[in-house]
């Protein structure tokens, strides 16, 4: 145990329940970060120990930490708390992805407690070298959106999206309002990311019931093995059209006006004009022999997503736009699973001829 006592002015209740939550300073703005205590609360967890705070107004202050005699024995103490985390406790597993470390060792200690297991990375590159490794056990990613090096927020979860779509992503950051400025020219998945970002500074509280919140997030709409077609690039397509429509279950925008579900249509129905075009273009090159009539049902889909569109702007009800949603998820699906596996088996061996095509379309679409 190590104790650590003054005798000046105490801490008043109000204040004592917030100083270990990261920025929280009683300094003029400029002369105090607010991180020291919560990176001792964060070390002293991470070592499995225990931190007790005793303070009386104009009496002082003492803090006493505790740890474990070795990593068999360890000593309890009873630690106060302004909220039940009982309430927060989850299961999971959680990427997080911060480039301030300290930070990230102070969510992880958090998490750990609240009964998730837990990774850090300090660099977007970090995180997709963990994902490589370990995609099959994490469930969320929980990522800053400045980051330094090359793969941000916003550039790793399109990575996520496009190679691990049945990992939930959520985003968090410190400049909010420029964030919420800018959702309205941004596209969809971005805007639905910032939708839903965590405000930092956060505090324990609000990190437990944000990763609650994401990971019991439930996918309606999974991508499986069976669905592959052989080419990379086109399963990328595939899990993107498979991510569209899980944002609409995930933002309900089922229930919200139709402006927005219409949004998302017509997003959806972009890529998948896009997405027709580079998958006609891998057909040819492998010499798909069912080219003809995966065309014909391709026109016979872009048809059906109009006709939904122009359902959806003569305000459809809600009861109207979840039949769309359903008609849209049929549709997709049945494009998956009974059309586009055939040509796994003339895409095997074609992989250069293919990649060479798609090459010279010369074609990108941001979502």
């Amino acid at each position: 145990m190590l104790s650590i006592s003054d005798n000046g002015s105490g801490i008043s209740s109000e204040i004592k329940d917030k100083i270990f939550e990261p920025f929280f300073t009683t300094k003029p703005r400029g002369k105090g970060t607010g991180l020291g205590l919560s990176k001792v609360f964060g070390f002293v967890k991470r070592a499995g120990g225990e931190l007790n705070i005793y303070t009386e107004i104009n009496m002082g202050t003492e803090f006493k930490l505790f740890f474990p005699k070795s990593i068999n024995s360890s000593v309890s103490v009873n630690h106060s708390s302004p909220f039940k985390r009982e309430n927060l406790k989850g299961v999971g597993t959680v990427l997080i992805v911060d480039d301030e470390h300290e930070l990230a060792i102070i969510a992880e200690s958090y998490l750990s407690d609240a009964g998730y297991k837990t990774y850090i990375a300090n660099c977007g590159e970090e995180a997709l070298s963990i994902l490589e490794n370990h995609s099959d056990e994490i469930d969320l990613v929980l990522s800053d959106v400045v980051m330094s090096g090359k793969v941000n927020g916003y550039v790793l979860a399109n990575i996520v999206m496009r190679k691990w779509p049945n990992i939930r992503l959520s985003l968090m950051s410190g400049f909010t309002a420029d964030i919420e400025r800018g959702i309205s020219q941004k596209k969809h998945i971005s805007r639905h990311l910032s939708r839903s970002l965590l405000p930092k500074p956060y505090s324990e509280r609000a990190l437990l019931t944000h990763v609650k919140k994401a990971i019991n997030e439930e996918i309606h709409i999974k991508w499986d093995e069976r669905f592959s077609t052989g080419i990379n690039t086109i399963d990328d397509d595939h899990k993107k059209l498979i991510f569209l429509l899980n944002i609409i279950y995930a933002d309900d925008l089922i229930d919200a006006s139709s402006e927005d579900f219409l949004r998302v249509l017509e997003d959806l129905n972009n890529y998948s004009q896009y997405h027709f075009k580079r998958e006609e273009t891998a057909m040819e090159a492998c010499d798909f022999p069912y080219f003809k009539e995966h065309s014909i049902a391709h026109v016979k889909l872009i048809s059906q997503l109009e006709i939904f569109i122009k359902q959806v702007k003569c305000k459809a009800t809600t009861m109207e736009k979840k039949e769309t949603l359903k008609a849209v998820q049929h549709w997709l699906f049945n494009h998956l699973e009974e059309m586009d596996c055939e040509i796994y088996q003339y895409a095997e061996g074609k992989e250069a001829e293919i990649k060479l095509a798609l090459s010279k379309l010369n074609d990108t679409f941001e979502l």
